[in-house]
């Protein structure tokens, strides 16, 4: 996102948790009232909104608050010597044995736990036997996806509204609120790929992070999804980085045409990187997936763990893994790796 944007973000964030504090006088709420007024005001002139848009902006904020109090409920109650098991509407349950989770008596991954919630799945783990360690991350991956949801919404509400933005991407952004429903292919494909990244760096242990880009980011870059390499090797020594990153533009279509815009949109973007994104590449990834639909009715139909990726055929799986890591891994690794997907 812009850092202008970031810094607002933060400014708004420390005044919504000042609100929330339970022990606030009536003197100190007004107060905080004040303020906060002034930094809408202030926030709608830096970024040429109307005030209410950045009000909006305040209140998903909030959001994203009640978000991480929730998160902190549950990591406290993980720790509770006497936590009482509490069952979530919808859920399926999770059991662990023998080092192996359980999901109405079939084996599921760390990973496929951790992405199944991209595809709408919920889960209840059982305190009684799934670790507290992996009952953790679940909980913190829940919650890192609701409040990346609210902040792809804050920017796109600025962005959208913004008079420094051109009209042509202040439409983009529109249709990105207009399709976040919408059932459409490439979506359904690049969300595939992303999750079935996760899952194998998950799964094997890799020293790969592979997170989502925001609205900005997907808008003015052209990125996708980002891929990190947590260490990395140079030649006879090995160093640590923390901020090998690459932005990552997919597509599903082997379109000489559309590859070669997409080529284009992402030489402009390579021109734009700023140094707060941290991002030292961007690289675009074509890999033809002509049948997403199909596995996303196929998958639909039962809506088991592991997500529509799963029913991709083994070849798929290690061609997009080979042509996606081909800048971050040797040869050797792909090659190992690929050989247990």
């Amino acid at each position: 996102m812009r850092q202008s944007f970031e810094t607002q973000l933060r400014q708004m964030n420390e005044i919504a948790r000042d609100k929330a504090k339970p022990d606030n006088t009536e003197e100190q709420r007004k107060k905080m009232d004040i303020v906060l007024d002034y930094q809408i005001e202030k926030a709608a002139e830096r970024f040429g909104t109307p005030e209410k848009t950045q009000a909006t902006i305040f209140k998903l904020q909030k959001r994203k608050q009640k978000v991480m109090a929730k998160l902190k409920e549950q990591l406290a109650e993980i720790d509770n010597p006497f936590e009482k098991e509490a069952t979530v509407e919808g859920a399926s349950r999770i059991t662990y044995q023998d080092g192996q989770l359980f999901c109405g008596g079939r084996e599921i991954t760390l990973g496929e736990l951790l992405t199944d919630g991209e595809w709408g799945l919920d889960y209840h783990l059982d305190p009684a036997s799934v670790p507290r360690v992996i009952r953790k991350k679940y909980f913190i991956e829940q919650a890192r996806r609701e409040i990346m949801e609210l902040l792809d919404r804050q920017i796109v509400t600025n962005e959208s509204q913004s008079e420094s933005v051109d009209e042509l991407k202040k439409e983009g952004y529109i249709r990105m609120i207009a399709q976040e429903n919408q059932e459409q292919s490439g979506k359904y494909a690049e969300r595939m790929v992303k999750n079935l990244l996760k899952k194998i760096a998950i799964d094997q242990g890799l020293d790969i992070e592979i997170s989502d880009a925001d609205a900005y980011q997907d808008m003015e870059l052209k990125i996708d999804f980002i891929i990190k390499r947590k260490m990395a090797a140079r030649g006879v020594n090995v160093e640590t980085n923390d901020e090998d990153r690459i932005g990552i533009q997919f597509t599903s279509t082997d379109s000489p045409e559309i590859v070669q815009k997409k080529e284009r949109q992402i030489r402009r973007a390579k021109m734009r990187l700023a140094p707060e994104e941290r991002i030292r590449d961007i690289a675009l990834i074509s890999i033809p997936l002509r049948e997403v639909q199909t596995l996303m009715r196929e998958w639909n139909r039962r809506k088991q763990p592991g997500g529509p990726d799963k029913l991709w055929r083994q070849s798929t799986r290690a061609d997009i893994f080979s042509k996606v890591m081909r800048d971050l891994l040797t040869a050797n690794e792909i090659e190992v790796i690929s050989s247990k997907i």
